[in-house]
């Protein structure tokens, strides 16, 4: 089980890591919370809406299988088995906290091989400070925290122009409601609010994430589509 606890300069000073080669643990997740760039690249694949509380605070997230049932996207031997890597789960072992006041930390899953005995990569320098090691991955961390900060305020954006709807939810994934970007409401948009998206690279993505729930719904589940299945490599 896997077991995130903050990463801390004294606790943590002699811990040693080593990249992570295997996604065994990713092979039961059902959905991925994405950054901007990533929502048209698995919105080609799988559905993505929005997820959260209420319509101002949302989060797009792919939704790649069923609860408790394997997503058939990693191999065997553990390898992720997608060309697109969602970057979540690309930064495994470690992961990012973001509370209310807006400031990232940083996660590290204490149960994870990756700092076991054959780790040789220290994180810290002996006067507590960062190695170079973790001053790289901060830098990473920094990347993915700005593209999680701009998906949640595409989602508001989407809310605001009234570009969301809520799906009939049976069997739901979630206790918070999914929210569908519509097609015929992103075509109703005036040419001014066009334009407001097309200039920060969102039109696009938005068209992308209407697309991906227009084919192949199934009927019998109403969150569920038929192309989210365990296809087993």
């Amino acid at each position: 089980m896997r077991r995130f606890v903050p990463l801390n300069h004294q606790i943590h000073r002699t811990l040693r890591y080593r990249p992570n080669e295997d996604f065994s643990f990713a092979r039961e997740v059902s959905q991925i919370e994405l950054i901007i760039t990533e929502i048209w690249q698995l919105a080609s694949r799988f559905p993505t809406v929005f997820l959260g509380p209420a319509p101002e605070s949302i989060t797009p997230i792919a939704i790649i299988g069923r609860p408790g049932q394997t997503n058939g996207l990693v191999t065997r031997d553990g390898a992720w088995n997608l060309s697109t890597t969602p970057s979540l789960l690309k930064i495994y072992p470690f992961a990012l906290e973001r509370p209310d006041d807006g400031q990232m930390r940083i996660l590290i899953d204490e149960s994870s091989a990756c700092f076991d005995g054959l780790a040789d990569t220290p994180l810290f320098n002996e006067d507590g400070t960062p190695s170079r090691a973790l001053e790289g991955l901060m830098a990473l961390f920094q990347s993915v925290h700005a593209g999680l900060l701009e998906a949640q305020t595409l989602g508001r954006v989407a809310s605001e122009l009234d570009l969301l709807s809520v799906p009939n939810q049976h069997d739901a994934f979630s206790e918070e409601p999914y929210y569908i970007v519509e097609m015929e409401r992103l075509n109703a948009l005036s040419d001014a609010q066009l334009i407001t998206l097309k200039n920060r690279n969102w039109l696009p993505v938005l068209y992308a994430m209407a697309l991906s729930v227009q084919f192949d719904l199934d009927s019998h589940h109403p969150v569920f589509w038929t192309r989210v299945r365990d296809e087993r490599p």
